[in-house]
């Protein structure tokens, strides 16, 4: 399978509105964010971003970090699906 084809199924699992892979700079940023979190107070994974179409998370597996536009909770083994299509991608890089 290829890249495209695994962020397409990946964005098919259920609850999932959308999955793009997080660059370096990227991931600086988030960092970045989360730095200035923690000196208000919160920890590592303690906050979220949320927007007008649902909730954002980051899924970081070895060297590969998705971020993942969802609505609600994780149906059953999603996230475990995520990180997952995180780590295989991480393995076609």
């Amino acid at each position: 399978m290829s890249r495209d084809e695994i962020l397409k199924r990946a964005k098919g699992l259920p609850g999932i509105r959308e999955v793009a892979v997080v660059g370096p700079g990227e991931m600086s940023a988030i960092q970045t964010i989360g730095d200035v979190m923690s000196r208000f107070g919160y920890g590592t994974g303690s906050w979220q971003m949320t927007c007008s179409g649902g909730v954002v998370d980051f899924v970081t597996s070895e060297s590969t970090t998705l971020s993942v536009l969802r609505e609600g909770r994780y149906p059953a083994g999603v996230w475990e699906t995520l990180m997952i299509v995180a780590r295989e991608l991480g393995r076609l890089s």
